[in-house]
């Protein structure tokens, strides 16, 4: 829902390169998979990533201290939305 906001609404200013998946494979409205949770270290490097919105409404409080520690790279802007 989050992802089809923003493809919707191009004046948010949002350009989203694609998705995190916890397999690492598959798409979301067309975004491709870029890779794995595990992987966003390297992602967010290797992409120039300057934000990360984590939007899974089933994480429990020690999944989502892992992915906002994972996304925890330079100048990165991470944004929770839970629900």
């Amino acid at each position: 829902m989050t992802a089809r906001e923003m493809l919707r609404n191009p004046q948010l200013g949002y350009d989203l390169a694609g998705v995190v998946t916890e397999s690492g494979r598959g798409n979301v409205l067309g975004l491709p998979s870029l890779g794995r949770y595990e992987d966003l270290p390297q992602l967010i490097d290797e992409f120039e990533v300057d934000s990360v919105i984590i939007a899974l409404p089933e994480l429990d409080r020690n999944q989502l201290v892992h992915l906002v520690t994972l996304s925890q790279r330079g100048q990165v802007d991470i944004k929770v939305y839970p629900d």
